[in-house]
């Protein structure tokens, strides 16, 4: 059965996730992050529905990705990546919950020396993180460092290009 109906050539499904009232939904691009209430978000249940925004990118971002938090006041981190190999690990406390469709808060102070982010990943805050490069190559990172939203991290990693993160 249809669950969303795609109007146009292009339209796609970017993220979609299951929860109760309590979960919550982040979007992330590829310089700010938004946090919104599932309660904010209608159900999508016919072929007519169209989905809802989720974040309002601005000019120039990328979608990385979107995480469904099923308990929001479990010990929570998202863990943010940069092209030059910054990686830092940010308590979900550090995002409001803002409403839908908004432009989110900033994840990183980017700068030449960080580049841009490349890679979210949304667990708990002490497990190890993997990291896979665009030729497959693998890294597992333990000891992430916990810092704020507006903080670089540390440069840790050494990959060709990162286009995935893990929390495991």
């Amino acid at each position: 059965s249809i669950a969303i109906g795609l109007s146009g050539e292009g339209d796609a499904v970017l993220f979609a996730g299951v929860g109760d009232d309590k979960a919550e939904a982040m979007f992330f691009t590829s310089s700010r992050a938004i946090r919104i209430a599932s309660e904010d978000v209608n159900p999508q249940a016919t072929s007519s529905a169209r989905g809802v925004a989720g974040i309002k990118p601005r000019k120039g971002d990328i979608l990385l990705g979107g995480a469904l938090i099923p308990d929001p006041n479990a010990k929570i981190g998202i863990v943010v990546v940069t092209k030059t190999g910054f990686i830092k690990r940010v308590p979900l406390g550090e995002f409001p919950v803002q409403g839908r469709g908004g432009q989110g808060v900033l994840l990183l102070n980017q700068t030449r020396a960080t580049g841009p982010l490349v890679a979210v990943a949304v667990g708990p805050m002490d497990d190890d993180v993997d990291l896979i490069g665009a030729a497959g190559k693998r890294q597992r990172l333990s000891g992430v460092p916990v810092e704020n939203r507006a903080n670089r991290g540390e440069k840790l990693v050494e990959l060709e290009e990162v286009v995935e993160a893990w929390v495991l």
